[in-house]
């Protein structure tokens, strides 16, 4: 999917600078996998963005699915933001989202993507204005009041919030 917006309108919503002329790929690590890639020129904001659904039961199955299936996305160009996932509940998720979010930073290394953060969906959205206690469907709603980024699936938000960090000017 794909969505044009005017690059001043984003930044003075967010009431932060954006980098022009930059790439940002933000990906929301999950069984199903959102991936936002936002591209700035000097008027626009470019947004691609889809999911990868991981459903073998297999661990080393979904690896070499999530590896072969990036490998075609990542581009050294591009500035790469990894939700960084934490313990909430369940260990073994933890553990799973853990494995997938090093196979995403080494698959980046490997490509030489020069700048590859990890960073947790509450302290993006913070980041960019928004509530970071909020649920999805109330970023969704976030997306689309303030941003006028209307998209239908609200799984892929936290994925467009980690890309827009990545164009932050002050983006570390």
């Amino acid at each position: 999917m794909n969505l044009k917006l005017n690059i001043k309108k984003v930044q003075t919503a967010l009431e932060k600078p954006i980098l022009r002329d930059v790439q940002a790929l933000g990906i929301d690590t999950a069984t199903r996998t959102g991936w936002c890639i936002i591209t700035t020129d000097k008027k626009s904001l470019y947004l691609t963005y889809d999911f990868l659904d991981l459903t073998d039961k297999e661990i080393e199955k979904r690896l070499d699915q999530l590896i072969s299936y990036f490998k075609d996305i990542i581009k050294p160009n591009h500035r790469v933001v990894i939700e960084d996932s934490f313990l909430r509940f369940n260990p073994r998720v933890f553990g799973l989202l853990s494995k997938f979010e090093g196979a995403l930073y080494a698959l980046s290394k490997i490509i030489n993507v020069s700048k590859v953060n990890f960073i947790q969906a509450s302290s993006a959205r913070m980041r960019i204005g928004a509530n970071s206690s909020h649920k999805k469907e109330e970023i969704h709603q976030w997306l689309r009041d303030k941003l006028h980024i209307d998209i239908e699936d609200k799984d892929i938000v936290d994925a467009i919030i980690l890309a827009l960090n990545g164009v932050l000017y002050d983006y570390k």
